[in-house]
């Protein structure tokens, strides 16, 4: 787990990390836990988490689209964090003197 600082998604990720689990294996771990209604809410949370967790499988789904999609031909590739950023080519203009 992650520091208790707030972080439910950083929790949730790292569960996912430990058990190989995709966004869409966590949703259906809270349907499970929704459908066995041993909970005193009678799994109204964990009904609602699992649209959460749907909600995020679906996002992650939109934005891996996006990255692949419709880019046009002119637009800068991706950020790699590991390459260096391009050299300057510019060269100032020569002092003035006098």
């Amino acid at each position: 787990m992650t520091a208790p600082d707030g972080d439910v998604t950083g929790n949730y990720t790292q569960i996912m990390q430990d058990r190989g689990w995709t966004w869409g294996d966590l949703a259906d771990d809270f349907a499970r836990q929704a459908a066995d209604r041993r909970a005193l809410d009678g799994g109204a949370s964990a009904r609602g988490l699992e649209r959460w967790a749907r909600g995020q499988q679906v996002a992650g789904q939109l934005r891996a689209a996006a990255d692949v999609g419709d880019r046009p031909e002119d637009a800068p590739p991706p950020a790699d964090p590991k390459r260096e950023p391009p050299k300057r080519t510019a060269v100032p203009p020569p002092k003035r003197r006098g």
